[in-house]
């Protein structure tokens, strides 16, 4: 990720807003917008593995010129309460790298 970067949580009621609130954006930033979404079989609580392997790209070298300018955006909108655990290790391991920054 570069050195200076956005980090916005929008809350959504189902992965349709979620589809909804992205064709706005992508009207407003055509051909900008990167959706990242973990797949995952529903029927188990999501693995913090999982939720991390799609943010890796990011965050190494492959995140680099081809992600600048760009809008990404990591799409949980089907997550439920089986799922917070994962989520929330990776929020928190997000914040203990920001404040080693």
């Amino acid at each position: 990720m570069a050195e200076s970067f956005e980090f916005h949580i929008l809350v959504v009621d189902s992965p349709r807003v979620a589809d909804a609130v992205l064709a706005i954006l992508e009207e407003d930033a055509p051909g900008r917008i990167v959706r990242l979404s973990p797949v995952r079989n529903p029927r188990e609580p999501a693995r913090y593995e999982d939720v991390v392997a799609v943010l890796e790209p990011l965050a190494g070298s492959e995140g680099g010129p081809e992600l600048e300018g760009r809008v990404v955006v990591l799409d949980a909108s089907w997550a439920t309460a089986k799922d917070e655990p994962a989520w929330r290790d990776l929020f928190r391991r997000m914040n203990e790298l920001r404040n080693v920054l």
